[in-house]
């Protein structure tokens, strides 16, 4: 199994589109997934400030996966921009109701429906590296 890719990336104007990959319900993330690694990086320079997470293939997270998002959150959040959950199982949902992410992160029925929930927010100005975490 390939776990150096844990989901796709596309683009869609300014708008990133991250469609997780059913691994991602396998791995541990003591060492982050080289695409991980990327993808915070990119949010760390400001260039990917609104993200759907597309959960169309998977019907389970574990702990570490859902500290990666966590951490995904906080640091677009840090930037003024914004990260919506989309197509999400119910098995997921349960997930995230236990651990009231849900109550944190937007979360919508369609990959249309966080497009429009982002373009609600403009990106705001980035904010100093000693907000990332």
């Amino acid at each position: 199994m390939d776990v150096g890719k844990i989901f796709e990336i596309e683009r869609d104007g300014r708008v990133t589109i991250l469609n997780l990959r059913r691994c991602v319900e396998e791995i541990e993330f003591d060492q982050p997934p080289m695409d991980a690694e990327v993808l915070l990086e990119r949010v760390r320079r400001g260039q990917m400030l609104r993200i759907i997470v597309d959960c169309h293939e998977i019907d389970f997270l574990r702990s570490t996966a859902l500290g990666f998002f966590v951490t995904l959150w906080k640091r677009v959040q840090n930037r003024g921009g914004k990260v919506v959950f989309c197509n999400v199982t119910d098995k997921v949902r349960a997930i995230l109701r236990a651990t009231k992410l849900d109550s944190l992160w937007t979360i919508v029925a369609t990959r249309a429906d966080a497009a429009a929930a982002l373009e609600c927010q403009p990106p705001g100005p980035a904010s100093d590296d000693a907000n990332d975490e």
